[in-house]
């Protein structure tokens, strides 16, 4: 976890806003703190719909869920990126590093 989490600083750090699916480890844990119980299933199924909606994946190694989310990273023609090295540094708006689509509520 500790290593897909480091990524996702160095891909914010690069200017992107990534989503990293290992967080959900604490909705997990949450969730067995108030009684409920959330399957592998549970946690693929919340993870794909963001890979839907990303411009790329990093694909940091092979697991059952990385695997899953490559095969449909490749389906939908997403970029896929081996290291943090390959993905590209873009220029976030000056006025609190907002992305486009937030930069009218920062007024």
């Amino acid at each position: 976890m500790q290593a897909a989490v480091d990524a996702g600083i160095a891909i914010f750090q690069c200017g992107h806003f990534p989503y990293v699916p290992h967080l959900t480890h604490y909705i997990d844990l949450r969730a067995k703190q108030t009684g409920i119980t959330l399957k592998w299933e549970d946690f693929i199924s919340w993870d794909l719909p963001w890979l839907e909606r990303c411009d790329a994946l990093l694909y940091l190694g092979s697991s059952k869920g990385a695997d899953i989310e490559r095969r449909l990273a490749e389906k939908l023609g997403k970029r896929i990126f081996a290291s943090i090295k390959e993905v590209p540094v873009i220029e976030r708006d000056q006025r609190n590093g907002l992305p486009p689509f937030l930069r009218s509520l920062s007024r």
